[in-house]
């Protein structure tokens, strides 16, 4: 877990774009993954409107109303055989579950 969160602080570090990558794109990604959140998109007076009049949604003319009430149709949408299929996930070495505490429960008494 910690080479993520230290992926994610360094982001802007080690994120590469493609060279075609449309560059609103680019400043729409940066300007979210900004480390000072009182410079970051989003955190700003505005809020999310700053977020929605962003060049990226503003030139795809993305319909906020659409995305509100639930109107907009998934890009993607993985194939599953049933409510518990996990086919679409990598797989990860098992854990053997954690036993529960047996000790003395008197010190969690007023928690």
């Amino acid at each position: 877990h910690q080479e993520v969160f230290k992926r994610i602080v360094q982001s802007t570090k080690c994120l590469r774009f493609p060279p075609k990558m449309n560059q609103s794109v680019v400043d729409l990604v940066n300007q979210l993954l900004n480390r000072e959140v009182t410079t970051r998109l989003g955190n700003r007076k505005t809020g999310i409107e700053e977020i929605k009049g962003h060049p990226w949604y503003t030139d795809a003319k993305f319909d906020w109303l659409q995305l509100e009430q639930r109107g907009l149709k998934a890009p993607y949408v993985p194939k599953i055989k049933d409510p518990l299929d996990t086919s679409n996930f990598e797989s990860f070495p098992y854990e053997p579950p954690v036993k529960p505490y047996r000790g003395d429960n008197s010190l969690f008494a007023d928690f």
